[in-house]
């Protein structure tokens, strides 16, 4: 719960527009309740300072298409949306260049470069997805997934436990019993042939694994 006095310094701050208490909304286990929208560079500087004055912490908001893709937040106070930090703010056809800020749609952005022949080779995971928030998820490029495929299911799997995820302890789980094979126990390659005796051979040296792991942990 964010004190009243410091409620009313950010709604000095940005205007009573561009300050909102809502409904709590669950981002990782964190309940966020205010949302600050700064109009301009100017007010976004302010609302960081009273941010850092305050001692709280933000989650930059785009679209809101991927609040739950990525690391689980240890702490956040505020959502700081860019929505209000939208436009072109130029474009230039002879050179395929398009300055545009962070909040700015990216449905909105096509149509701009649309008018001279140009096009976004983009697909946008959402119909609120924002510039800055598909870069910064990387939720678009030749290498993303198409929204809605099984890729992109699994890909969003994998980013929202984030460092807790279960497939991340391969690294402390699975992987080090095959380093421990190869490195600490010099076994390379398998000195017989045949698949059961093969099975045989891998279910010695997993019992020779197993037991030198139990001696360690032995009182």
């Amino acid at each position: 719960m964010i004190a009243r006095e410091i409620l009313d310094r950010f709604a000095s701050i940005i205007g009573e527009d561009g300050f909102e208490e809502h409904e709590p909304v669950d981002v990782g286990g964190r309940s966020l309740a205010v949302t600050l929208r700064p109009g301009d560079g100017d007010a976004l500087a302010r609302c960081l300072d009273a941010l850092s004055a305050c001692g709280m912490s933000a989650l930059v908001r785009g679209g809101g298409n991927r609040l739950g893709v990525g690391n689980l937040l240890n702490r956040c106070d505020a959502f700081l949306s860019t929505e209000r930090l939208s436009g072109v703010d130029e474009f230039e056809p002879e050179e395929g260049v398009c300055h545009v800020r962070a909040g700015t749609r990216l449905d909105d952005a096509r149509e701009v470069v649309r008018s001279d022949g140009w096009e976004f080779p983009l697909d946008a995971p959402g119909d609120t997805a924002t510039c800055g928030g598909v870069i910064a998820a990387a939720a678009v490029g030749p290498r993303a997934a198409p929204p809605g495929s099984l890729r992109a299911a699994m890909a969003t799997r994998l980013k929202r436990g984030g460092r807790r995820s279960r497939y991340r302890l391969r690294k402390v789980t699975v992987e080090p019993v095959f380093g421990q094979t190869k490195e600490a126990r010099g076994f390379r390659q398998f000195l017989l042939r045949g698949l059961d005796k093969v099975a045989h051979e891998w279910g010695l040296v997993c019992i020779a694994h197993n037991l030198t792991k139990l001696a360690a942990a032995a009182p």
